[in-house]
């Protein structure tokens, strides 16, 4: 048998006998003729950064198997002859048959992989290429049980880290014996040293021409990154989703939630389940039979789903939370859009609205979701976690600053001086620009123009709301707070200057401040906050005559938000690295989807995300 050997490209080649007993040409033959020959390959270490690049790049979505074949071939050819490398370069035979090389790719990683590989699940769900469109397919869905299990019994002391097990015990000592979410929380009547505070978080995201909407799980005390941190469950895109208010007989997600609520109980037993979600009893043989009733720990665990995370649309049109829309919308309290006597915009200290007392909050069931009725936890109505990025960020700061550029570049009204605006803007920009410097302010925007608060040909259509990345936004308040002091005074930059102070001030007691709260910077965060809606309502009222500053539910949420500081930093439950890992988890997806139909999608995810999550673990990778 002869070896086919590369030598400087892929279209020069010898050929030389293959040792005694070998069957293909791989890496193994190539090692066993270089010992023949000689060379001293002891000193050549097994891991190699550049495997571990080309791997992090592919299970992340960034690069194809064919290139992780193509770059560490032309590595070899170079005289790269770490172990790692070769291996990589030898998938889909040497580049020979590049259709195979994401086979090859996934059997190589999946051998040292121990993290569960998914629990298949039938599922109702649309596939548009078939007439009629209504169908049952297979779902991969990564149960958080069984994967919390594998991490703890497989990646010890990686466990530990990305569940920050160091701080478990001074974390359960610091929360607060009035939290609301301990009322009738079974996390009572256990020793919580025992008990692992987890956070669940859902969220759509666009990919190719779809969009996934996916649920994933992590540590609350966990300070690794958003990659490391998030524990993907399940996922599926919003074209084959089976809704029954379509007209179909049944809905895709009423099966994936229940498997969730399924393994999220498992979680609070400590145990593997007895039965599967259906209440049948598992495959003789199987491994979840095996495991039936024995701890998910060596430590014997608990595992509590502490806080929902996600932004309103989330809550209200997945979780079936009240709508914004709504006159009633507030969860958490008796407001009202319409009652006068309990407006839900009274931003007094002693508003006319009440917060839900604790016997409201027993017996109020907002939604019949799992996550938010079924699950072990607390009252149903504290659950769902109010989310600086989206409710004061994207709410108030972007309508807060909208509406001051506005004011700045507009100061007449009308289209009476509309020709200046964008002389105004620039000198406005001078001075963000000088504050900036001042404040030592690494978040910065790159540039200001009218778009991106107003439609520039017609600024008096539109709300003024301020465009950007949500951090852009956080760090541009100190700095527009600032220019604000400067302006000539009036009543209307009073308010402004006032409202953008106090806001800077929330900001920086939130970046300043532990993962508790003292009750000092609770209350001063509460008073920051209501002093900040206060002067918004009054620029609100002073304009009630035009689109600027306007009135929307998310300001009434950062009361909320501001009054649950003395329960926790808002910080330590924002969701930008949420966000983050939506990011990267479209980017997987994507590089998945190439000629998979949306239906089948699942599977490819889960069989890369555990990859990924498995090398940067096993190999402490951290290339973003």
């Amino acid at each position: 048998m002869l070896v086919r050997r590369n030598f400087g490209s892929s279209h020069h080649f010898w050929l030389e006998p293959a040792p005694q007993g070998s069957y293909m040409p791989g890496y193994k033959q190539r090692h066993a003729i270089e010992v023949a020959r000689g060379i001293d390959t002891a000193h050549q270490q097994v891991s190699s950064p550049l495997a571990d690049a080309l791997l992090s790049l592919w299970t992340c979505g960034q690069l194809s198997a064919i290139g992780v074949q193509t770059l560490a071939n032309a590595a070899v050819c170079e005289g790269i002859s770490n172990e790692s490398v070769v291996l990589l370069a030898a998938i889909g035979t040497f580049g020979q048959h590049p259709q195979n090389c994401h086979r090859d790719l996934i059997s190589v990683v999946g051998k040292e992989c121990k993290l569960p590989q998914g629990v298949p699940v039938v599922v109702p769900a649309l596939d548009h290429k078939e007439n009629p469109p209504y169908c049952e397919v297979t779902c991969t869905v990564m149960p958080p049980h069984l994967l919390l299990h594998k991490l703890a019994v497989n990646y010890t002391d990686e466990f530990k880290t990305v569940m920050g097990l160091a701080d478990l015990d001074t974390w359960w000592s610091r929360v607060r014996p009035d939290d609301p979410r301990l009322l009738n929380n079974p996390v009572n009547d256990v020793d919580r040293k025992t008990v692992i505070p987890l956070w669940c978080h859902g969220d759509g995201v666009e990919f190719s021409t779809d969009s996934l909407l996916a649920i994933s799980i992590g540590g609350v005390l966990s300070a690794c990154s958003s990659i490391d941190s998030s524990m993907f469950c399940v996922a599926w895109p919003k074209s084959a989703e089976a809704k029954t208010k379509a007209g179909y007989p049944r809905s895709t997600w009423d099966t994936l939630w229940a498997v969730i609520d399924w393994s999220l109980k498992a979680c609070w037993e400590g145990l593997h389940p007895l039965r599967d979600w259906n209440g049948r009893e598992f495959d003789d043989g199987s491994e979840m039979q095996a495991l039936a009733g024995s701890s998910l720990t060596p430590q014997q665990h608990r595992f509590l789903v502490w806080q929902l995370l996600g932004d309103m649309e989330y809550y209200c049109n997945t979780l079936g939370m009240p709508h914004w829309n709504c006159d009633n919308f507030c969860w958490q309290c008796n407001c009202s859009k319409i009652d006068p006597s309990r407006w839900a915009f009274d931003f007094a200290d002693e508003p006319g609205w009440e917060m839900h007392d604790e016997e409201t909050l027993l017996h109020f069931a907002p939604s019949a979701n799992v996550l938010i009725s079924s699950i072990p936890g607390g009252p149903a109505a504290v659950r769902p976690m109010v989310d600086c990025l989206h409710s004061v960020e994207f709410g108030l700061t972007a309508l807060l600053v909208g509406g001051v550029l506005h004011m700045w570049c507009y100061p007449e009204g009308g289209l009476v001086g509309a020709d200046h605006a964008a002389p105004r803007a620039f000198d406005v920009w001078e001075q963000l620009k000088q504050a900036y410097s001042e404040l030592g302010t690494r978040e910065r925007f790159n540039n200001l123009h009218l778009n991106q608060f107003c439609t520039q040909s017609s600024p008096w259509s539109t709300i003024p709301e301020m465009g950007g990345h949500a951090a852009e936004l956080r760090h541009m308040v100190p700095a527009i707070a600032l220019v604000a002091s400067r302006r000539p005074a009036s009543p209307e930059n009073e308010h402004a200057r006032d409202a953008l102070d106090a806001l800077a001030r929330f900001y920086l007691i939130l970046e300043h401040g532990d993962v508790f709260l003292t009750d000092t910077e609770a209350a001063e965060a509460l008073f920051c906050m209501r002093s900040c809606l206060r002067d918004y309502l009054w620029l609100r009222l002073h304009y009630s005559e035009t689109m600027r500053f306007p009135l929307r539910p998310k300001l009434h949420w950062c009361v909320h938000l501001a009054w649950w500081c003395r329960f926790g930093n808002p910080r330590t439950w924002w969701t930008y690295s949420s966000e983050s890992w939506l990011g990267k988890l479209a980017t997987l997806a994507h590089s998945c989807s190439h000629g998979t139909r949306a239906c089948r999608i699942s599977a490819s995810v889960v069989a890369k995300w555990r990859l990924l999550l498995h090398l940067r673990l096993s190999r402490q990778m951290h290339i973003d």
